[in-house]
């Protein structure tokens, strides 16, 4: 399993002072405090590592990036392309003991429609341990992948994204945040990444 941690400053004045006034009193800010994110995925977050501008867009905060070729959610993964079988998320979560403020997890394309429901509450479960907030993406609803006409004009990942919102709607945690990749994703080509996805 590959780990890397980059360093971005924040975006922002540490400290300014500011007349609050007609006279010379001054107020002083507090100092910003980096927020510090895990970035958690399989092959559709490793663009971030795998193509050297991948990361040039991620800038205000303090970052670990944990991504690898068919990483599943709970259930065992499958063997990448990079040659190696990676930890699936609750591994990760649960091996995981670095300081972090939130996780960005954006994984579980090679996951079955059978299972992913399970997943997702073996999921939920390790991130009300952690006591940590997570922005969960939605699932890109190609109808490519994983073969044309498997759900006739509706692709797989449109159950994928039914199922992560019954599981955020029935989590009393508060702790899950959906933020809607398939939505901004729409009309964007999709072909780098339906031949990544085949090539796990």
């Amino acid at each position: 399993r590959r780990r890397h941690t980059r360093y971005i400053s924040v975006t922002g004045v540490q400290t300014c002072a500011l007349p609050i006034s007609s006279t010379d009193s001054l107020a002083v800010l507090p100092e910003v405090k980096p927020v510090k994110v895990l970035l958690l995925g399989d092959s559709t977050l490793s663009a971030l590592r795998w193509y050297e501008e991948g990361a040039k867009s991620i800038k205000g905060f303090t970052y670990t990036l944990d991504a690898e070729s068919c990483r599943r959610i709970s259930e065992w993964s499958c063997y990448g392309r990079e040659y190696r079988t990676p930890q699936n998320v609750v591994e990760v979560l649960e091996g995981f003991s670095q300081p972090i403020d939130v996780i960005v997890l954006m994984a579980g394309y090679d996951s079955s429609q059978s299972k992913i429901a399970d997943e997702f509450g073996k999921l939920f479960s390790v991130i009300r341990t952690k006591n940590v907030p997570v922005i969960f993406l939605t699932y890109k609803e190609s109808l490519k992948f994983p073969a044309p006409g498997s759900r006739g004009k509706k692709s797989v990942y449109a159950e994928f994204n039914v199922a992560l919102r019954e599981a955020v709607a029935a989590d009393t945690s508060g702790l899950v945040r959906i933020a809607e990749w398939n939505a901004y994703s729409a009309g964007q080509r999709s072909e780098e990444h339906t031949s990544e996805l085949q090539s796990h």
